[in-house]
């Protein structure tokens, strides 16, 4: 069984490291190559979306 795995996004790296975290989890559970990649593509779009996103207002 693969464990759950969180990334925290602050920087243009983290949505690397969360791209790659994804990829290889997909990969954990034999996921096809193209399978890998559409998930791994969602991940990073949303990652992108969460450091992207303004704060919000206090």
């Amino acid at each position: 069984m693969v464990q759950a795995k969180s990334a925290v996004i602050r920087s243009d790296l983290d949505i690397v490291i969360a791209r790659t975290m994804a990829r290889d989890t997909a990969k954990a559970l034999g996921f096809g190559a193209i399978d890998q990649a559409r998930i791994a593509t969602a991940v990073s779009e949303l990652a992108r979306n969460i450091f992207c996103m303004p704060e919000p207002a206090r």
